[in-house]
């Protein structure tokens, strides 16, 4: 089969996926909420228990993502620095170890590495604030090598290195600021996992329950509208203000290092956020043996777990192949996966429900399919947005020169852009997958009898106070996202 053949089927497989897993689940929800003809069970309304449950999730999430953008900053200026992401290996793997191991696990080793008294609202938002730093790290250390470090040189020509920063700096970098407020709070305020984890009542821990204990899909569709509302709005300001940001210059700065003091910050920050947590998580396991039981008892389902993940990870690899393949068709899609991935996971899984639980469907609403369907639905957004950067990030005179040769834009995508991208695909492939691994809600919504995913077994350990399996299988879960963080390092290494 030649290149072009095969990126042609990649990019079938992407467009069947975006189709069975988005457009479809969610057209049958819409239609079936209105079919039914019947009311919420509440009303056409909201209750004063749910308006606070919502506001509560608004603070928290917004508490959260000031948090994270405040202490992003060391890193992002070393970054910035930087030049490229390339120059620095260990600042990648720290950012990529951080962000893809579940944040639900670091809500576990926060629990045993703080005392009992410990609010729990606080860990939850300083939680969500040590797993999301990263995205604003990345996010405004390009804004930093964009404008903020010539700024600041300017700026501290005549002024402190402070006055310079916050006089300067710091206000040429408000749009990338913005952007990455917008992203975290799009992520965080539907978020379930940590709330959860922290045995805090929120809007999306409700929202799951309402989900799973009605048949009437107006029961969970309507409640989610504020949240959906909320996450949307935060995915439509993140892409009208990224797109100028994307067009924005990149000023040609050579790398230098950063000062000692914001190094050893940024390695404080990598120290809290990723080991302390999992050595608090540690001294609470039962050693080899609970790891061996672990292994022992729920092997199968370890297994089961990562196959299944695995084969969302490729669904989603092949929608950014298709993205990367359609022109502003693409982006219209991309547009819409973004949206569709801040929409809360229990809702996510009841459209799956809605969709497939038929007679019709039968062979893949009854067995693993249907999860693999739903987590490639969830996270289909990962696969989106690397299908988005090859054009962004392809040498224009390749592209122009196999235009001038006659090249139609499919034959430029499937031989130049996508090629020369093959690596930023891998890693959606492997994110997708360390994020499918770890996927709460959703997979709640479609459980099969073919196996347990390992993230709903840990759960119920977690309900059931049993510490040392717990631990154990959350260890699991850090193992299985090393995989993601050394395929990061290695797609940098060959950009390079």
């Amino acid at each position: 089969m030649t290149r072009t053949a095969m990126t042609l089927v990649l990019a079938g497989v992407g467009w069947l996926t975006v189709a069975a897993a988005i457009a479809w689940p969610a057209t049958v929800l819409i239609v079936s909420t209105v079919g039914q003809g019947v009311s919420p069970q509440d009303g056409f309304g909201f209750s004063s228990r749910q308006m606070l449950l919502l506001w509560r999730s608004v603070w928290m999430a917004g508490v959260a993502t000031t948090l994270a953008i405040v202490i992003s900053l060391p890193a992002a200026i070393l970054i910035g620095r930087s030049g490229r992401l390339c120059h620095s290996a260990f600042v990648v793997a720290a950012l990529a170890g951080v962000l893809f191991c579940p944040p639900m696990v670091y809500a576990f080793g926060w629990e045993r590495a703080l005392p009992l008294w410990f609010d729990p609202t606080i860990r939850c938002i300083a939680v969500w604030a040590l797993w999301a730093w990263p995205i604003s790290a990345l996010i405004v250390g390009a804004g930093w090598a964009r404008t903020g470090r010539r700024s600041f040189e300017a700026a501290s020509l005549s002024a402190g290195n402070l006055s310079a920063f916050f006089g300067a700096a710091f206000p040429s970098l408000w749009r990338y600021v913005l952007l990455a407020g917008a992203v975290l709070f799009a992520l965080l305020v539907g978020e379930y996992s940590v709330p959860h984890a922290c045995g805090l009542i929120v809007y999306s821990t409700e929202l799951l329950g309402w989900a799973s204990n009605s048949a009437n899909t107006i029961d969970s569709v309507w409640p989610a509208l504020p949240v959906v509302a909320l996450g949307v709005a935060g995915v439509a300001i993140a892409w009208r203000i990224g797109g100028g940001c994307i067009d924005e210059a990149a000023v040609d700065v050579p790398a230098s290092p950063g000062p000692v003091g914001l190094t050893a910050l940024a390695g404080v920050l990598f120290v809290v956020s990723w080991m302390v947590p999992l050595v608090g998580l540690a001294k609470r396991g039962g050693g080899g043996e609970a790891f061996s039981t672990a292994l022992e008892v729920y092997g199968r389902d370890m297994g089961m777990s990562l196959g299944v993940a695995t084969m969302a990870g490729i669904l989603v690899a092949c929608v950014g192949v298709a993205v990367a393949m359609s022109g502003r068709i693409g982006g219209m899609i991309a547009m819409i996966a973004l949206a569709w991935g801040v929409v809360p996971g229990a809702l996510t899984g009841d459209a799956m429900v809605a969709a497939y639980n038929r007679a019709s469907t039968g062979l893949i609403y009854d067995h693993w399919p249907i999860v693999a369907i739903c987590l490639a639905s969830r996270f289909a957004w990962v696969g989106a947005i690397f299908g988005l950067l090859p054009r962004m990030m392809t040498v224009p005179h390749l592209v122009s020169q196999a235009q001038t040769d006659g090249a139609s834009e499919r034959a430029v995508a499937s031989l130049v852009t996508i090629p020369l991208a093959a690596g930023l695909l891998v890693c959606a492939f492997a994110i997708a997958t360390a994020l499918s691994v770890a996927e709460l809600p959703a997979t709640t919504m479609v459980r099969v009898p073919d196996y347990n995913p390992i993230a709903l077994v840990i759960i119920e350990k977690f309900h059931r106070f049993e510490e040392q399996m717990l631990v154990a299988l959350s260890f699991y879960l850090v193992v299985a996202s090393v995989p993601a963080v050394l395929v990061s390092l290695w797609v940098l290494r060959r950009r390079e």
